[in-house]
């Protein structure tokens, strides 16, 4: 994430009508969000009107912006299903300032965040991303990354297998469970018990 001129902020707000941000999860279906009243089409894009902000940002040593957690608004379906049927960890992330002038036209953009999604929660009213720069995979020592959720996107027949008439999964052994389908859960259920514990390869130290 850049820290921002406050002199360019200044130009592009003097000619704008408004401005806003523009969200961009670039899934194999992609979908375009501003947090604008309007949809509005920059690039050749839609990008529809729906409800979101940053909610917190992590910062490095250097000052430098390495994770952001932003809230979508949970009203759409589209935007739960895609979430809730799809594994969307790795998936890119962009986020865009943006000045529109009257016509809603965009005057210009500047890039705030580029990364990957690593973690989604969900409650009735808010779906969370967080998403990591991204750049954090060249600083990341590990051979995988291992979650309590499944990876499986739901149904897909050659790993979650889950062929009943059931239409949504929040990727917990809970409801896989409830599914019973826990033979071919694959996720790390037991992690959150262990997280915080010591453990020790080989002999105890004394």
């Amino acid at each position: 994430m850049l820290t921002l001129p406050a002199e360019l902020i200044e130009e592009l707000e003097s000619e704008a009508s408004f401005t806003c941000l523009f969200a961009q999860i670039l899934h194999t279906t992609p979908v375009y969000y501003n947090n604008s009243d309007v949809d509005i089409y920059w690039e050749g894009i839609r990008h529809r009107s729906y409800p979101f902000q940053i909610r917190t940002a992590s910062i490095s040593l250097g000052e430098v912006v390495t994770s952001l957690d932003v809230d979508f608004d949970n009203i759409s379906t589209e935007l739960a299903s895609l979430a809730l049927n799809n594994e969307l960890r790795g998936t890119e992330f962009k986020l865009y300032f943006a000045s529109i002038d009257e016509n809603l036209n965009v005057i210009g953009t500047i890039p705030l965040f580029i990364g990957d999604i690593i973690q989604i929660e969900f409650t009735d009213e808010i779906i969370t991303f967080t998403v990591m720069d991204e750049m954090y995979r060249w600083r990341d020592k590990q051979l995988n990354n291992h979650s309590p959720l499944c990876p499986w996107r739901f149904k897909d027949p050659n790993t979650c297998k889950y062929a009943g008439t059931e239409t949504w999964c929040d990727k917990t052994y809970d409801r896989c469970a409830e599914l019973g389908n826990t033979a071919h859960f694959g996720g790390f259920r037991h992690l959150p018990s262990i997280q915080e514990k010591e453990i020790w390869w080989g002999r105890r130290p004394k």
